[in-house]
Order: C-alpha cells, then sequence, then structure tokens
C-alpha cells in the first residue's frame, strides 16, 4: 500500500490531458491512503494482540500529552487544542504512571484524533491531565460513563488524561459501540474520513496492557470526554486490587 501510494502521488505531479484524468489519479491517491491507514491500524492491533511486549519505566503524562499536542499542531487545518490541569486544580502537576511511552503517546495520540474528527466548527479541544484518586469520578462506573474495560478498585492512585470536545457528543447507541473494532459513527462517516475505526480500539488494548481503564462520558448534543486512567503504581497490583475485589463481590469478604 506504500508503493502504491507513492506512486499516486507522483501521477498527480504530471502535466494531465483532462480534468477527468487528474480525478482518477486523485481517487487512486486518497483510496491507497485510506487503506494504507486501514492496513498499518491492522498490523498495530495484530501485534498488540499477539506480542503484547511493553517497556516498563516511569511515565509522566504530561509529557505524552504535551508531544501528542506538539505533533497534532502541525497538521494544517487542525483544531485548536490547549493543555491543562483536571478540573479542581490550578495546574497541571506530575501526573506519574509506569508503562511504555510509545504506545502511550499512540493511545493518547488516538483520543486526540478521534476528537478532532468529532469536534465541529472551530471549537477547542480540550486535553487534560493530572493526579487523581480512582472513585466516581475517575475510573469507576457511573450515569452516562462508557467503557470496554472494568472499573478500577476504589481509593487507587491514579494519573488521568482527558481529551475533551464540544462537539455533537454521542448517541446511547454509538457510546455502547464505539470502542469496537470497525465501528464509526455517522457523524464519522459523513465526513468522509479516512479513520479505519480501529483507533479507539489500539487504545483500548495499550491501556488494559497497562492496567488501566479508558472511558468515555457523553450526552447526546453536550460534546465528549475520553478519559485514560492509569494506576501510578505498577499494573500487577492495580490487578491483583480487581481479582480481591471480585472475590469479595461474588463471595462476600475472605
Amino acid at each position: 500500500m506504500t508503493t502504491i501510494h507513492g506512486f499516486a502521488q507522483l501521477a498527480l505531479l504530471r502535466e494531465h490531458p483532462s480534468p477527468e484524468w487528474r480525478e482518477a489519479d486523485q481517487l487512486v491517491a486518497a483510496s491507497a491512503e485510506r487503506m494504507k491507514v486501514l492496513v498499518d491500524d491492522l498490523l498495530t492491533l495484530a501485534k498488540l494482540d499477539r506480542e503484547p511486549a511493553y517497556q516498563d519505566e516511569p511515565v509522566d503524562l504530561r509529557e505524552v500529552a504535551a508531544d501528542v499536542i506538539r505533533a497534532v499542531a502541525l497538521v494544517p487545518g487542525a483544531h485548536r487544542i490547549t493543555l491543562g490541569a483536571l478540573i479542581g486544580t490550578d495546574e497541571a502537576p506530575p501526573a506519574p504512571a509506569r508503562g511504555d511511552p510509545h504506545r502511550l503517546r499512540q493511545a493518547a495520540a488516538n483520543l486526540v484524533q478521534n476528537a478532532l474528527v468529532h469536534a465541529g466548527g472551530d471549537e477547542t479541544i480540550e486535553v487534560r491531565v493530572g493526579p487523581a484518586t480512582s472513585g466516581p469520578a475517575f475510573g469507576a462506573e457511573a450515569a452516562d460513563r462508557f467503557s470496554a474495560t472494568p472499573a478500577l478498585p476504589p481509593g487507587l492512585p491514579v494519573s488521568v488524561l482527558e481529551v475533551v470536545d464540544h462537539g455533537a457528543g454521542l448517541t446511547r447507541e454509538d457510546a455502547l459501540r464505539v470502542f469496537e473494532r470497525f465501528y464509526r459513527t455517522d457523524v464519522t462517516r459523513a465526513r468522509d474520513q479516512h479513520g479505519s475505526g480501529i483507533g479507539l480500539a489500539i487504545a483500548t488494548t495499550i491501556t488494559a496492557h497497562h492496567g488501566g481503564r479508558l472511558e468515555l462520558d457523553t450526552v447526546a448534543g453536550h460534546g465528549a470526554t475520553f478519559r485514560l486512567v492509569l494506576p501510578a503504581g505498577p499494573a500487577r497490583a492495580v490487578d491483583a486490587a480487581r481479582g480481591e475485589g471480585q472475590a469479595h463481590s461474588a463471595d462476600g469478604p475472605v
């Protein structure tokens, strides 16, 4: 697909005998670009499923967010994106976690790209980062909250990265399926975006392997908040706490 896309771009540089001929070359280039994105995403997802090898090192989600925003800022026509602290804090303090910096940047970038698709007009996209404690606000089940990953144990020190858009929001039907592979909302299709419908699935897989939770708060007509919630400590401690919580819920206190 990379080769086809390259030759299609080269064809666009030549002199065309007619507008119809040039339009045909443009269609080839656009289709090749869409297929290239799909193939790249499929390869990434297959690798994450088959060989989930992750680095394990200290990560600050502030730096992850800043890197993603700097990259997106280079894209022509990108929405205005701001970086700030979680609501209720004056400025973003360190947001420590452990994991693979490259994969976490990939997950955050997919969330920002998703917001770019759904934000309307020139509305600002907000990226918020900071430390917190798992509970009703972060990492737990709540009304109008959706996730494909289980809730975190309450009272757990976590670091949070939120991506907030002020677009149309998602219907309940879309919100229930948005983390599925290949699922694209009607808004995405209507705007002829080149997304594959796999970006959120990739972000979910990466988050799960870090012992965290990817969740969505949304109400139709009121925008959407995608939230990456990671434990501040090792993922294995979260898995142990989850297992203990399941034992309590199934059998009573043990």
